[in-house]
């Protein structure tokens, strides 16, 4: 049956395709407004709540609990930054009773978080304001402080559910990649992104975002981005600019990804008009998990389709790995045998040692040039190991980053477990299997290449793509 919803979605999407007036005007979405027959939810809050994670801040968050919400069955999961404002300002709570309503988004509970402030004690003094600090930075904080201490609170009173393709984030501005980074960081607790106008850009490392999309191996992530062409063009960054970059990353890497452009500026307008076609596309097809990407493509061959980290007690992987060696585990030599590489855990940049035939150092230089982990100044780097076409692979805090021999990060593969990597190598007869030591655990997975066979004998390598 054709919904009059659907017909108003094909307009409006079309209609963003030309430039809007200076007024930015967009007719209201039929599903943003209150309907008869469509039972409201019920709005509780503001709930006080004092964080550790960032210390001194005070906020207040708000649930809304949809009319049909049953306790015995656990609920889908929307969180919003930018509190009750931000999802009253985009009427999300009419269009979440809407959408529910008609069966196109399932049963969700809404928190609606404000950022946190820390209170002078003096009267008439400003607050510290922590919005930015907590929304624009990436790294795991904000997951964590979700996670760990937002999200037990709320379940305590609601049932909801742990399945992470249960679980949506949204956001505007600062908020928007607020909620990609907690996606990112941890995709077994969130799958669902909505970002509007997102701050993709210089203020606190968001810029590096799309690089790392390119390179990481692709998440169970869907994502809706939205933003106009008048967004703000500021010392940080140009956010239209920012967002096409997310937009085209996101494809490079194959991950589910829809957008809306249109001619507005760094608002809520246009995101308010489209906000429950994004959701039904965030939610479309709930039940069967969000898969992973695939990369458009790879100068270097090493994914296999379909083969993850595997968890393993063989001793013959460990035997492999901890076999006694010539070298260090933070040093390793090309299959040429003409360059020696080291890693330190402190520097960012992995030194070459060039050496001679007989093996002597004739020269060095600090060549490869590693990822940092967000918010960090040390790479971690530590235990490496190469394969036969001569790429590097380094144990680093962010995951295993991988190498071309001119010494750029060309993918990165996600740690196994949460544990620091302490041991890599190439095990098994033909030696295409790759082995880590994460925490006290040993992981394997197939990969397409191979390590070096014959090891202490120089082998030729493929000419690099420059």
């Amino acid at each position: 049956m054709f919904r009059p919803a659907l017909l108003f979605t094909v307009l409006l999407l079309a209609a963003t395709t030309f430039a809007q007036d200076r007024q930015e005007t967009y007719p209201p979405h039929p599903d943003s407004l209150p309907r008869d027959g469509v039972p409201k939810g019920e709005l509780k809050g503001p709930f006080e709540f004092r964080s550790e994670i960032f210390p001194a801040t005070i906020r207040n968050y708000w649930i809304y609990v949809p009319s049909a919400y049953d306790a015995s069955k656990p609920a889908c999961l929307m969180v919003v930054q930018d509190g009750l404002n931000r999802a009253k300002g985009w009427k999300l709570p009419t269009v979440m009773d809407n959408l529910i309503h008609d069966g196109d988004m399932p049963m969700t509970i809404g928190v609606f978080i404000d950022h946190g402030k820390v209170i002078p004690d003096r009267e008439g003094f400003q607050p510290r304001f922590n919005r930015s600090f907590e929304y624009d930075s990436v790294g795991d904080s904000y997951a964590r402080f979700l996670v760990d201490e937002i999200l037990p609170e709320v379940s305590s009173e609601y049932n909801i559910s742990e399945d992470p393709n249960d679980r949506s984030i949204a956001g505007s501005s600062s908020g928007a990649i607020c909620a990609f980074n907690v996606a990112w960081e941890r995709p077994d607790q969130f799958r669902r992104v909505f970002s509007a106008v997102g701050t993709y850009v210089g203020l606190r490392g968001a810029e590096e975002l799309p690089s790392l999309v390119r390179k990481f191996e692709p998440k169970p992530l869907r994502v809706f981005l939205q933003d106009g062409s008048n967004d703000l063009d500021i010392y940080a960054g140009d956010w239209w600019s920012a967002n096409q970059r997310m937009l085209s990353a996101l494809t490079f890497a194959g991950y589910e990804v829809n957008h809306v452009w249109g001619t507005g500026g760094h608002n809520a307008k246009h995101a308010t008009a489209i906000l429950p076609d994004a959701l039904r596309w965030l939610w479309a097809n709930h039940g069967e998990p969000i898969q992973r990407g695939q990369f458009k493509s790879t100068r270097i061959k090493v994914l296999v389709p379909g083969q993850r980290w595997t968890k393993t007690d063989d001793d013959e992987v460990a035997k492999g790995l901890s076999s006694p060696k010539a070298l260090p585990k933070t040093f390793a030599v090309d299959p040429q045998a003409s360059v020696l590489y080291r890693s330190q855990a402190g520097e960012r940049l992995v030194t070459a040692h060039d050496l001679d035939s007989q093996g002597n150092i004739i020269s060095t230089q600090p060549f490869g040039y590693l990822h940092l982990t967000p918010n960090q100044t040390q790479s971690g780097a530590g235990a490496m190991t190469v394969d036969q076409n001569g790429s590097l692979y380094v144990c680093t805090d962010l995951g295993i980053q991988i190498l071309d021999p001119l010494g750029r990060v060309n993918l990165i593969l996600e740690k196994p477990s949460t544990g620091d990597l302490t041991e890599i190598g190439f095990v098994g007869e033909d030696r295409k299997t790759l082995a880590v030591r994460c925490g006290n655990e040993l992981y394997t997975r197939k990969v397409e290449t191979a390590g070096v066979s014959n090891l202490g004998q120089p082998n030729s390598i493929p000419k690099p793509g420059l």
